[in-house]
């Protein structure tokens, strides 16, 4: 429609009165020449347009290249950019931990570990099946029951494997909003930026004898955009109700009036906010807190202020407890073996640190809702 050339007309009428300009003055010089009797070459007025058009057209060749014009702002920038790198930096630093070097340490007693190999079968086994968040005093295997350890199976701890993963996911949930606005944004919003970049480039790199037509053009489309209202010659008698659904109609997102892509944005806004409150709930139910824990950085904070650590609130525990079915010839029995898990201290910075970025990235994102 004539709305969605508006700038494209402006752009072009910029550079074309510019242009004309040049060769305006160079026409009055001609002339005043005539007026005192001098002579005036036609050669050199011609030579003069063209040194200046070329001018021009030399200072704005030097923007050939379209560079992104986005509408992206600080907290659209925060969300998928700063925000996915800081979580690939967490996710690199804790698959280096987790699958190059020793997440898992075992204490094993002698009845087990005296043979070659099952220290670290022992490791490997309780890095898979996961340990248990119970202090070692309380942690008793009854081999006379069917499931010894099925006392402590709601205090197992499995997470640590998948979090490289987990924060791989969150990345890429963090920059899936960037992505939609790619996609609606170019040449279905109503407004295809990149587009008008190019066409404005055409315009001021064509031939200078050009500029005339695209004048004219460019000041009937632009007059026809914003007085098109002052052409009608015949008044409309609206009734009560078709105003009404004109101005609803005006309210509702269109291509035709511009502001679907002001629409759009305000979509992509409420999607970065929708994708924070979705990661707080990600992080508490993946790393297996109750719902009193639901603000848990917090939490862990508070209790580290109040001198709690892990061993009393049990969590991001340094320490766990590993049931390992060892068979014998006459059967098998389940004994423990203690575990140390370096890889949680590296979790509970991590997780801290993350819960307040996402809670700040979410407050500046709902703060610059257009």
């Amino acid at each position: 429609g004539k709305e969605r050339n508006c700038f494209g007309w402006t752009s072009q009428a910029v550079v074309s009165i510019l242009a004309i300009s040049w060769v305006q003055g160079e026409r009055k010089e001609e002339g005043a020449h005539r007026q005192r009797g001098e002579h005036f070459p036609q050669t050199h007025a011609r030579s003069s347009c063209s040194m200046a058009a070329a001018e021009i057209f030399d200072k704005f060749n030097k923007l050939q290249q379209v560079t992104y014009a986005g509408v992206e702002d600080f907290s659209d920038r925060l969300n998928f950019e700063v925000t996915v790198i800081l979580l690939l930096v967490c996710c690199t630093t804790v698959t280096l931990k987790t699958y190059v070097l020793s997440p898992v340490a075992c204490y094993i007693p002698n009845e087990v570990g005296a043979h070659s190999g099952q220290e670290q079968y022992v490791n490997n086994y309780c890095w898979t099946e996961g340990t248990f968040a119970v202090p070692i005093a309380e942690f008793h295997i009854d081999n006379s029951q069917p499931d010894p350890i099925g006392v402590y199976r709601d205090r197992r701890i499995v997470y640590y494997q998948w979090v490289p993963f987990v924060l791989g996911l969150q990345s890429l949930m963090f920059y899936l909003p960037r992505v939609l606005w790619g996609m609606m944004s170019y040449n279905r919003a109503g407004t295809d930026i990149g587009h008008i970049i190019r066409t404005a480039n055409d315009a001021v790199t064509a031939m200078a004898r050009s500029m005339q037509s695209w004048c004219s053009t460019s000041v009937e489309g632009w007059s026809s955009c914003f007085f098109s209202t002052t052409r009608s010659t015949v008044a409309v008698k609206l009734t009560t109700t078709e105003r009404l659904r004109g101005s609803f109609r005006r309210l509702l997102p269109s291509q035709r009036l511009g502001n679907w892509l002001i629409f759009t944005y305000f979509i992509i806004k409420m999607c970065y906010i929708g994708n924070a409150v979705g990661q707080l709930y990600l992080m508490h139910s993946f790393l297996g807190f109750n719902a009193s824990y639901f603000a848990f950085g917090a939490a862990v904070l508070q209790n580290l202020r109040h001198g709690r650590d892990w061993t009393q609130t049990m969590i991001f525990p340094r320490v766990g407890v590993c049931a390992v079915f060892y068979r014998a010839p006459a059967g098998g029995n389940y004994v423990y073996s203690q575990c140390t898990l370096p890889i949680n201290m590296i979790n509970e910075k991590i997780y801290i640190f993350l819960w307040f970025w996402v809670i700040t990235t979410a407050s500046l994102t709902a703060l610059s809702l257009p």
